[in-house]
Formats: C-alpha cells, structure tokens, sequence
C-alpha cells in the first residue's frame, strides 16, 4: 500500500541566547514559519499514526492487475508467488514477474508455491529465490504395490484358498479369493471377483500415527477389522511397531499405497531391484544353475551352506524342487547321482542356510566338493506372514 504523506517544510534555526545580536530577527522568523509548519504536520497525522500502529503491515497484499496504475512504493503479489515493490510511478500494465527491473523489484523472501502433496523441498530459498520440490522416498508402507513381483509364477485366473499366496506381499483372505490380472506397462491391475485380497505390513515396518489408503480403481478395501472405502476415504491411527493389514473386496484395484497423514498424495514409484529385495525378504527362490555349493562329502553326500544374504524375516520354512539335473564336481572331474538325490534342508538361522544331499551317487571322494544343478532345480525359502 501506497503511503500518503505530504512535504512538510523545515523550520528555520530558532533563536538563541549564545546569539543575542540576531535574537529577535531569528525568532521572528521561527515563529511565522511556526504555524505552517503545524499545518503540514497536522496533515500527516493520520497516516503516520497507521504506520506507529501496525496496520499498515496488517494489510492484505492484493494480486498485481493489468488495469490498476502503480506507483511507489506499491507492493503487490505476483503470479508466481513472489512480492513485487514498484519503483517508479504512473506504472500501467506492466507484470511485476516478467519485467526485467525496470519498473519492479522482487522483495519476497518466502518460499514460492509449486511443490505439489507429499512433496519435500530439496533446494531452500535462497538470494535468488530459486527453489526445487522433489517427492518423498519410502513413503509407501506396501510392498510389490505395482504387482510386478511374481515370483510363484501365477497365472490365468489365480484361486486361492484362505491364506495362501498370490503374487509376492498378497494373499487370500479367511474367505479364499479368485482374481485375474492384467499388466500395463509395469503396472498390474487386479480383479478381484470373489473374497478378498489382503498384504501383512511386518511390525518393524509400522509407524505411529494417521495412516491412509489410497489405489486406482472399483474395489473398496479397509485396514485392519475397519470399515470398507473407497480410494482416499480409508484412514486408520497406527500403533508404531505393531503389525496390520489392508484388505480388497471384490473389483478392481492397482498402485494402492498406505501413507502416513489423513490426505493421500502421489504414488510412489519404486524401483524394479528395491522392490524386488523387499518381497525376498519374505520369499526367496534359490536356483543351482552355474551354482557352486562348496562343503565336505563323504563317498554318497554333499555337505555345504548357503548364506542368506539379505536375512529374511524369519528362520524360513524350506521347500525343494528335486527334478533330475543334479551333479558333484571335484578337480575337474563331474560325478552324477544314478537318481535325484535326496535333500534335508535347514535353516538354521534367518540367515544361513544348511544343506545335505544324499545321493546314489559314484563313489565320491572324502574331499571337498561342489554341487551344481541345472535351470530348473531350485529351493523355496518361506518366511511369509
């Protein structure tokens, strides 16, 4: 806002004792020039007394208007989120965030809008005012929420009976659940046309707090034992540290994503490979392909150990494909089972992984050794919710 304050004309030197000759000139003219001066200031009153109090920073700033004529000292909002100062007078259709300084100056020092709903500032303000909004990583508490993960290698129209597994991180609910799916892109769509679908979010992996969920599609879904929603109506409070659910009726549903806060933002893309170590968390297919698996035998078994490097959740349950395909090698030399052997598996830890195979095998050296398998022989390791 313009301030309106007239000129106000300067007194003249008063009179003085230490000037006894020009006293009675001097104090002629300080008082004839007395009353004008009371005038002027009288004038000014008013405006100055709004500047004393505050009201005038009390204003609100109006946006600039291509009809409204500026003069300093004018401040105005621009378009861009910036405060503008005109400097100069008479100033008609001229946008305070394209002119080049002539007739305007940038004075704000606020961060602009344009970081968009779960969004964090990567770059402050600073002399130029410059600033760059990026989105928040990890901000998804579901996991495979692409549906790209399929290590069970579903297919068709996938019938599940209570609990068990579809594609990784989703399972049946007490219900069972059939559903097909189709993929665009990276994105899986799933229909889901009788019971229901849910994921398990692990304990270390729950915040406190306002949670909501959010997808893409016709399904209504609910966290925990709550009630059914549809996309963005669906909110929860979390306990930090203690395990939960989002479940899907019947219908369609893809990118879903659980947030913390009560307002869902954008859904956040994550990487094939991250997404990938997450579901192994839960599930890990090892497969012998150009595998060596080094350990002590005797003359009919190999005896090795297999790190599980990530660790899983838990000490996992140990499931074995035992097709043909299986061979001992030492030194160069390739010794085959005349039948598949046998294996007993255990996983000792959430982390290590102990292996025997007993095999009709010819007769083996007391040595170490390595066994190798072919494309197809592989371990399921189950550490699922």
């Amino acid at each position: 806002m313009a301030l309106n304050i007239p000129s106000i004309t300067l007194l003249p030197d008063p009179p003085s004792k230490s000037d006894p000759a020009n006293f009675a000139a001097r104090a002629d003219a300080f008082l004839d020039a007395l009353a004008d001066f009371c005038t002027e200031l009288n004038a000014s009153v008013a405006e100055l007394n709004t500047i004393t109090s505050g009201l005038d920073q009390q204003t609100v700033m109006v946006a600039w208007g291509n009809t409204t004529t500026y003069d300093f000292p004018d401040v105005v909002a621009g378009s861009d989120g910036y405060s503008y100062r005109c400097i100069d007078t008479g100033v008609l259709n001229v946008d305070p965030t394209t002119d080049d300084g002539t007739y305007w100056l940038k004075i704000s020092n606020v961060i602009p809008t344009g970081g968009g709903k779960g969004q964090v500032l990567i770059k402050p303000s600073n002399s130029d005012f410059d600033t760059e909004w990026a989105d928040f990583h990890h901000k998804n508490l579901l996991i495979n929420a692409l549906g790209r993960i399929n290590q069970e290698d579903v297919s068709g129209t996938v019938v599940l009976s209570a609990g068990e597994y579809g594609h990784d991180g989703w399972k049946a609910g007490s219900g069972g659940c059939t559903y097909t799916f189709s993929t665009t892109g990276n994105t899986t769509t799933f229909t889901i046309t009788s019971g229901t679908l849910l994921q398990i979010i692990e304990d270390k992996n729950v915040p406190g707090g306002s949670v909501v969920l959010s997808w893409t599609g016709t399904a209504q879904a609910r966290i925990d034992s709550g009630s059914y929603g549809d996309s963005g109506e669906v909110t929860a409070t979390f306990t930090e540290g203690t395990q939960t659910q989002v479940e899907f009726g019947t219908g369609t549903f893809s990118t879903p994503q659980l947030e913390s806060g009560t307002v869902p933002t954008s859904f956040e893309y994550v990487d094939y490979q991250t997404d990938f170590v997450k579901c192994e968390r839960y599930l890990r297919l090892i497969y012998w392909k150009g595998m060596m698996l080094s350990g002590r035998s005797t003359n009919s078994s190999v005896l090795g150990s297999i790190p599980l490097n990530p660790p899983m959740r838990a000490t996992p349950t140990v499931l074995k494909n035992q097709s043909s395909g299986w061979q001992v090698l030492q030194s160069g030399y390739s010794y085959a089972p005349s039948s598949s052997p046998t294996f007993t598996t255990t996983a000792t830890t959430k982390e290590l992984l102990q292996i025997n195979s007993d095999g009709v095998y010819t007769t083996l050296p007391d040595q170490s050794m390595a066994l190798s398998g072919n494309s197809v022989n592989h371990l399921i390791l189950d550490a699922r919710l």
